[in-house]
């Protein structure tokens, strides 16, 4: 008796450390973060020097991506780090991958609906241009990056199943300090190797398009890496016969089979 009561306390003493120190390295990661995002600016200010409306518009072209990306997601991303988290938990592949379909399924109607008003957008926005009333080069920056949108709607998908599946370290480097990691890197390189100026809508543009670009196949990467049981089974999803209703109710079921 003495010696399970002694092994049942050590596994609790245990599992409250294991606790604390993913308290102490979420922590830690939080501020590594903030301390990048911080160098992040700097570096990116000193290369587009007086541009103060680049610096701006790149700015706010960051946070409106993420904001749209967080609009087409519709609750997806938060309501998989519940209901993944239970379906692997449970051993319950089968149950996970319809999931992963119907978040899919979700975000890909929404992620279309947005791509179709951006294009109706852009053909207006290019009449104008031709008409003499408006030109392209008047439009900030943000015009150009909220096309984005979608793609990062769903690799901050990939990047909730990561936090579902028990990899919070790579989730949260994601969500708050990737982008402005390898931004950081590439401003770095840029300044002490390629010298090339990025204070021009253009090479902004480039530099943006490449780092979305970097951050989009690094968390699709690393999701089907730590999760191919999942994913690579749910790339096939358009290809079966299963009903959207189908997946609804199965989902439904399981959902209220857990509560």
């Amino acid at each position: 008796m003495i010696a399970k009561s002694t092994k049942k306390i050590s596994l609790q003493l245990h599992k409250k450390e294991s606790y604390f120190l993913v308290v102490v390295n979420m922590a830690l990661i939080t501020v590594l973060a903030r301390g990048i995002k911080y160098l992040f600016n700097i570096l990116l200010a000193r290369q587009l020097g007086d541009r103060i409306d680049l610096y701006g518009d790149f700015s706010l072209g960051i946070y409106t991506l993420q904001i749209i990306a967080f609009i087409l997601l519709s609750g997806t991303s938060i309501s998989a780090v519940i209901l993944m988290g239970k379906f692997l938990n449970m051993k319950e592949t089968d149950k996970a991958i319809a999931y992963v379909r119907w978040n899919f399924r979700i975000v890909s109607a929404l992620s279309f609906g947005f791509l179709l008003f951006f294009g109706l957008f852009i053909i207006v926005i290019t009449l104008l241009h031709l008409l003499g009333v408006y030109t392209f080069d008047k439009h900030g920056l943000l015009v150009h990056m909220i096309c984005f949108a979608p793609f990062f709607a769903m690799s901050t998908l990939f990047s909730s199943y990561l936090l579902s599946d028990k990899h919070p370290y790579w989730f949260n480097f994601f969500m708050n300090g990737a982008i402005y990691f390898l931004g950081s890197v590439m401003l770095f390189a840029n300044q002490h190797f390629f010298k090339i100026s990025i204070a021009t809508m253009e090479n902004l543009w480039i530099f943006s398009l490449i780092l979305l670009g970097i951050i989009m196949a690094w968390s699709l990467c690393v999701a089907f890496i730590k999760m191919p049981q999942v994913l690579f089974p749910s790339l096939n999803f358009f290809l079966l016969n299963w009903s959207f209703d189908k997946l609804t109710n199965l989902v439904k079921g399981v959902e209220y089979s857990h509560l």
